[in-house]
This record gives structure tokens, sequence and C-alpha cells, in this order.
């Protein structure tokens, strides 16, 4: 009996021998952890997931060829992505490989990508080349405008120029709402501007929150960059307190 027990020990301990000697197979994860004894905890990562690059790239790329598209082109392109997408889904998946399976998959998400891309940037785009905010702007009018601002407030540093320094200002993303010029009737319009105020830290402006209306007198400009993101800049006149036409949502209020 002891002699059985003996043999087993023994030939227990010349496994664990065998397994932990040099030269003996090895998981690679154990094997690249540096330790005789491997890795307390193996984690073996995969291969990188790459079935998201060509949905996004389709995406940036539509976004930008479609952002200064005409509305014909557009929709062609929505409508002919949608209907392709659709089909490659409706496949049925009876006598096909898992392989196939996903690329169909892959394709059809690439293709409703490319469509909501196009949809957008289209939509975008139209809002800055519609109503009269483009065309006042390059006449540089002045305007009485309602506006609903879009970003928070945000005042620029002291620019040098030449031998003087250029005064501060603050700067809001902000859509127009309703425009008039002189004592003509207002229009609406939902074209997106940057407007320009001058003034200095302290000032009532940087108070503002998004969703704020306000009613403002200023100049129309055409941007000089970032023409693909406004329809024009508002150059706010005279540094006087804002006067507000509709305080900002209670979403906003809350938030601060």
């Amino acid at each position: 009996m002891t002699g059985a027990v003996s043999a087993e020990t023994a030939s227990a301990e010349s496994r664990t021998t065998a397994a932990s000697a040099p030269g003996t197979v090895r998981e690679e994860v154990h094997a690249a952890s540096g330790h005789r004894l491997g890795a307390s905890h193996p984690r073996q990562e995969g291969p990188t997931d790459m079935r998201l690059v060509p949905p996004a790239l389709a995406a940036w790329a539509t976004a930008a060829l479609t952002l200064t598209a005409s509305g014909g082109w557009v929709v062609g392109v929505v409508a002919v992505a949608l209907v392709l997408g659709a089909v490659l889904l409706g496949v049925r998946r009876s006598a096909r490989s898992a392989r196939s399976v996903w690329s169909r998959v892959s394709l059809a998400a690439v293709l409703l990508c490319v469509a909501a891309a196009a949809a957008s940037a289209g939509l975008h785009g139209a809002d800055l080349r519609r109503g009269p905010v483009p065309e006042l702007a390059r006449r540089y009018a002045t305007v009485t405008a309602e506006v609903e601002l879009t970003s928070d407030p945000r005042l620029t540093r002291p620019r040098v120029d030449g031998n003087r320094t250029a005064p501060t200002a603050v700067l809001i993303d902000a859509r127009v709402r309703r425009v008039a010029v002189g004592g003509g009737a207002a229009v609406g319009t939902r074209a997106p501007v940057l407007m320009v105020v001058r003034a200095e830290k302290g000032s009532p402006w940087l108070g503002l929150l998004p969703s704020t209306r306000l009613r403002v007198t200023a100049r129309l400009a055409p941007a000089l960059t970032g023409g693909d993101r406004v329809a024009g800049v508002l150059r706010v006149r005279g540094g006087a307190a804002p006067e507000v036409v509709a305080r900002a949502s209670a979403v906003q209020r809350f938030a601060g």
C-alpha cells in the first residue's frame, strides 16, 4: 500500500517537473509573461476589431463631399444608399455562409452610414445657402435680427496687431430666426451665424446660456474662415447689455 502511494506521488512529481522544465511547450500567453511559472492572471488579446472603420470613413467622406452639393445630388445619394442597404439586409440568409452574411451586413452598414451622413450634411448645407442671410452678408448690410444662441459665450484673448492691441470680444454661435433690414418686414430663417460682440471680462454677454433668444442690431459680413459652418458673421454694435426676447430653456437653466 505504501509502495503504491509512493509510486503515485513520484509520478505526479515527475509530471510537474516535466511541465515546468525548460524547453517544454507552453501557452503563448504564459511564455510571454517572463516568469518561470507563467502569468497569474493570463489574458490573451485577440485581433483588433476593424469592422467599424469602413462605415466611419464612409460617413466622414460623404459629409465632406455633400456639404456643398446641390439638393438634387444629396437626395439621389440618400435614396440610392437606402435602397441598396435595404436590399442587402433583406436578402434571405438560407444557404449562406457566416462570412458572406457578415460581409453583406458590413456593406449595408456602410451604405446606411452614407445615407445618414449625406442627409445631415445636405440639411446643414441648405441652411447655409437658403434665406436672406447669405446675400445680406455679401452686402455687409446692417440688420435687426432675432437670434437663438447655440453655444456658450467665449471671450477672445487680446491680440497684438502691429503697434496696437486689438480689443477683446465675445464670440457666440447662434442661429438667426428672424431678420429685417431697415424698417422692412422681418423674414423667418434658420441660418447659422457667428456673433461677435466687443466686450471685456465681466460683460453680461458672458452670462448668457444656449437656447436664449436675443434681439440685436448688427452688421452682417461674410465669414473669412469656417465658411462651411456659418452663413455669415454678425457684428453686434456697441457694448450695451443684451436684449433678451426669450429666456433659456429649463434644461439649460438647470445645467447652468
